[in-house]
């Protein structure tokens, strides 16, 4: 595989990867339902929280020239992990709802920073 090739596939599994964070929590909403655990309304909220923050996250981008101004690989790397830590962060938080919407809430502006 020539170095061109590896470096796609690399930005390919990275993006793909921090990708996941979008749907990750959305996607455990259905067994939380069933299990009792939350109810419709914080469902919708975990999913509308992500979208929310999203937008946000990418105003403030937009805003301040984020992409233009900082190395692009750095600032995929950081939102990257800072949505994993806001992901990971879920389950310390037993899904106390409003810490909950919050973490979900930062997922969604640190996907601002990956999205292409």
């Amino acid at each position: 595989m020539s170095d061109k090739a590896r470096s796609v596939a690399l930005i390919v599994f990275c993006q793909v990867s921090a990708m996941t964070l979008w749907f990750s929590a959305s996607s455990a909403s259905a067994s939380l339902l069933e299990a009792g655990e939350i109810t419709g309304q914080q469902a919708g909220l975990l999913t509308g929280a992500v979208q929310l923050g999203f937008v946000a996250g990418t105003l403030v981008s937009a805003w301040f020239g984020l992409p233009d101004r900082l190395d692009p690989r750095r600032l995929f790397a950081a939102c990257a992990l800072v949505g994993a830590a806001a992901n990971l962060s879920l389950l310390a938080t037993g899904f106390d709802t409003a810490l909950t919407i919050a973490l979900r809430f930062l997922t969604g502006v640190a996907l601002a920073g990956v999205y292409p």
